[in-house]
């Protein structure tokens, strides 16, 4: 009971210390340099591909798919578009 109560205690300081608003300061000149929105923030993408069992292309069609994919990550990564491929 008593570790119980330790326990309890310790999460409520946790809660309330948490919920402490901190004063953040907003910089409109970083924001615009970085081409964030009114609040500061910038929008990202992330996406994951899986290779299914759809097996109807043929070896070659499947190696210039690939060719073109390859070919525009290289082209979103020079325009700086891309960070990780």
């Amino acid at each position: 009971m008593k570790n119980s109560l330790i326990v309890l205690a310790f999460l409520v300081f946790n809660a309330i210390g948490f919920s402490q608003e901190t004063e953040v300061k907003y910089d409109e000149n970083l924001a615009k340099s970085l081409h964030a929105d009114e609040y500061g923030m910038k929008k990202y993408v992330f996406c994951l591909l899986k290779s299914g069992s759809n097996t109807t292309a043929s070896k070659e069609e499947t190696k210039k798919l690939f060719e073109g994919h390859m070919e525009n990550i290289g082209k979103l990564a020079k325009e700086g578009k891309l960070v990780v491929a």
